[in-house]
C-alpha cells in the first residue's frame, strides 16, 4: 500500500514502481508499518524535511519552563518583622516562581 505526500492513498504497488514513483517526486519512500503486515505500508515523503521539523519540535519544548507556586502563609499573629523577613522569598523571580501569598484566621 502506497500513501501519497498529502497523504492520500495511491494503491497497493510493486517495490520497484513505488520506488520509481518516489523518485519522479523526488521524494523518499519510508516505510511506514512493520513487514509483519499484509500489505506493507509505505509512504513518500521528504524525509530530509521531516527530520528537521521534528528536531525543531523538540528544541521549541525544551525552551519552555515549568512553573512552580511558592506559597507563604500569614496568620493574623505574625509579626511585622517576619512579613518582612518574607518578602526577598516572594520577590525571587529567578526561580520562575509564581508567587501566592495569604492571610490565614487564627481557629
Amino acid at each position: 500500500m502506497l500513501i501519497g505526500p498529502d497523504g492520500e492513498k495511491i494503491g497497493i504497488l510493486k517495490t520497484e514502481e513505488a520506488l520509481t514513483k518516489a523518485q519522479s517526486l523526488n521524494m523518499d519512500l519510508v516505510q511506514v508499518s512493520p513487514k509483519g503486515n499484509n500489505p506493507v505500508v509505505c509512504k513518500l515523503l521528504d524525509y530530509g524535511k521531516f527530520k528537521f521539523e521534528k528536531k525543531k519540535n523538540q528544541a521549541g519544548s525544551k525552551k519552555q519552563k515549568k512553573q512552580t507556586t511558592k506559597e507563604i502563609k500569614f496568620r493574623p499573629s505574625t509579626d511585622i518583622g517576619n512579613v518582612g523577613n518574607e518578602k526577598p522569598a516572594l520577590i525571587d523571580n529567578e526561580n520562575n516562581y509564581r508567587d501566592l501569598s495569604s492571610l490565614l484566621d487564627d481557629l
